[in-house]
């Protein structure tokens, strides 16, 4: 599991987002089991739980620019990282509608 894929896409689409929410994005993108990503992210202070944000996915603001300035770069580099993320966000908000 690629950790610093996951985190560039907390830093880019889901700060503040529900946990869980997030966890089943992660989950069908990376298949892998999204809390074991979770806990190598606290674990390395990139990111944290706000439970009195009901479980809302936190990450520092420096960290969070440093994420989409990796995206950026790597977007000028000719790599389509940002637009397949943001059709598969886009569909699955949409299919989130329906479930």
């Amino acid at each position: 599991m690629d950790t610093s894929e996951i985190f560039l896409d907390i830093a880019c689409f889901f700060v503040g987002e529900d946990k869980e929410y997030v966890a089943n994005i992660v989950g069908a993108r990376y298949d892998c089991h999204p809390e074991v990503a979770f806990r190598t992210l606290i674990g390395r202070s990139l990111i944290t739980i706000d439970t009195e944000k009901q479980n809302s996915l936190w990450m520092h603001d420096i960290l969070r620019n440093m994420g989409r300035e990796i995206i950026r770069q790597r977007s000028r580099q000719g790599r389509r990282y940002v637009k397949g993320a943001r059709w598969a966000l886009a569909n699955l908000k949409i299919l989130s509608i329906f479930f």
